[in-house]
């Protein structure tokens, strides 16, 4: 039996500590060198997990979603708007 599972995971922290590079080296299979850029309000970003248990295999599929928030005081109070939901 295959289940799909949204998950919606905040990143947030102070500007400069790494929020956006952990999101980059999550979700980008491609490439684990790339930089990430400073992150102005929010960033978004899916990852998709499949996992798998016992035999047979009961399958679940996890659509990850990764909410980058910026830590920047200049954007402080726009914030509040990715909490909700």
């Amino acid at each position: 039996m295959n289940r799909e599972l949204g998950v919606k995971i905040l990143v947030v922290g102070d500007s400069g500590v790494g929020k956006s590079q952990l999101v980059t080296i999550l979700t980008d299979k491609d490439n684990k060198n790339s930089q990430s850029k400073w992150t102005i309000g929010a960033n978004t970003e899916i990852a998709v997990h499949i996992y798998k248990q016992g035999i047979p295999h009961e399958e679940a599929t996890y659509l990850i979603e990764l909410w980058d928030i910026s830590g920047n005081q200049a954007h402080k109070n726009s914030r509040s708007v990715y909490y909700k939901g």
